[in-house]
This record gives C-alpha cells, sequence and structure tokens, in this order.
C-alpha cells in the first residue's frame, strides 16, 4: 500500500469548548496521511488511475465544514477512515 501526503490544508468549522468558540467557524489546519494503491497509476501515466486530488480535497472539506466537534481529537477520530480514495 502507498501513502499519499496533504499538507497543511486550511478549513474552517465550529470547534472548541468556549460559548465564543461555538459562534463562530475557527480555521483547523489538517495533515493527512492516507493508504492507497498508486502503483496502477506509476505503471500506466493515466489520469484515471490515480486519486484525483480535487474531488478527495471536496470531500474532506465537506466533512470538516460541517462539523461540530468539542474537541480536534474527536474532529480526528472521527473522520479517520471516511474519506477513502477508491470512492473518489
Amino acid at each position: 500500500m502507498d501513502k499519499m501526503y496533504i499538507h497543511d490544508l486550511v478549513r474552517k468549522c465550529i470547534i472548541g469548548t468556549r460559548p465564543a468558540e461555538r459562534k463562530k467557524k475557527q480555521f483547523v489546519v489538517l495533515n493527512i496521511c492516507l493508504s492507497c494503491k498508486l502503483a496502477k497509476a506509476g505503471r500506466t501515466d493515466r489520469l484515471e488511475d490515480t486519486v484525483n486530488y480535487q474531488k478527495l480535497t471536496d470531500r474532506i472539506t465537506d466533512l470538516v465544514e460541517n462539523s461540530r466537534f468539542l474537541l480536534i481529537e474527536r474532529l480526528a477520530d472521527l473522520h479517520k477512515g471516511r474519506v477513502t480514495v477508491k470512492a473518489l
């Protein structure tokens, strides 16, 4: 299994425990490591055999920006496994 990294993806969501934090979306910085199969794309050099990065970041954005958690740990835990490369 190959690894793909997305570094410093900045998105906004409701996160925090204090009342003031719950009123307005805050910036979160995401660093993501995904396991995926990239060997076929390496052999064929075809776009359709690799990850669609736009769809991937769109999915991550949707998951994060529609979240409303108290703890950043909950945000991280909830979304692991919910972004799958095959489905994109």
